[in-house]
C-alpha cells in the first residue's frame, strides 16, 4: 500500500538528499575521526529516500548539487560528493544504480559551468536541465500533478489541492 501512495514524486531538489551530504561534509570538517560513521549514515539516509520512493533520481542528483553549491559557494569549503562510496560500496549493499544519479549530477555541474552568471542560478539551471531532458514545466496551479516517466506525461490528481500533500 505504501509503495502505491509513495511513487517517486518530482520535488526538486531533494532536501532529503541535500541534508545528509551537507551534514557529512560539515561533520568531517569538525570530526574527521567520525568519517566512516558519517559516510555510512549519509549512505543509509540516501538509500532510504530512494527505496521509499520519496524522490525521483533527478531530484536526488539536484539535491546533491544543491549541497555542493551551498558548501563550496556559500561557505567556501571543499565538498566531497562521495561518488566512489555510493557507486561501489553502497551500491553493492542496496543494489541501487547510483551511477545514473552521478551521471545526472555531472551533467548538472557541466551545465552550471556553461551557463554561469545570472543564468547560473539554481532555478535557471534546473529549468534548462529539465528542458534539455524533455520534462515539462509544472506551474504552481498544477502542483497536484506529477510527471509519469513511463507515459511521458503529466498526471494530475484532482483530489489533491494546491499546497496540500497526499495525507
Amino acid at each position: 500500500m505504501a509503495q502505491t501512495l509513495l511513487r517517486p514524486i518530482n520535488c526538486c531538489p531533494s532536501l532529503h538528499t541535500a541534508t545528509p551530504f551537507f551534514a557529512y561534509n560539515l561533520g568531517v570538517n569538525y570530526f574527521p575521526e567520525k568519517e566512516p560513521e558519517l559516510r555510512r549514515l549519509a549512505g543509509d539516509i540516501v538509500s532510504i529516500v530512494i527505496r521509499a520512493k520519496l524522490h525521483a533520481m533527478i531530484d536526488i542528483a539536484f539535491g546533491l548539487f544543491l549541497a555542493k553549491r551551498v558548501f563550496q559557494g556559500k561557505l567556501g569549503l571543499g565538498f566531497c560528493d562521495l561518488e566512489s562510496f555510493f557507486t561501489q560500496e553502497q551500491k553493492s549493499k542496496d543494489k541501487i544504480p547510483y551511477e545514473h544519479i552521478y551521471r545526472m549530477y555531472h551533467e548538472i555541474n557541466e551545465l552550471e559551468t556553461a551557463m554561469g552568471g545570472e543564468e547560473g542560478s539554481l532555478a535557471g539551471i534546473m529549468e534548462r536541465y529539465f528542458q534539455e531532458a524533455g520534462l515539462p514545466r509544472v506551474k504552481r496551479e498544477q502542483s497536484n500533478c506529477l510527471y509519469d516517466f513511463e507515459r511521458k506525461a503529466l498526471v494530475c490528481a484532482p483530489e489533491l489541492r494546491v499546497g496540500k500533500g497526499l495525507f
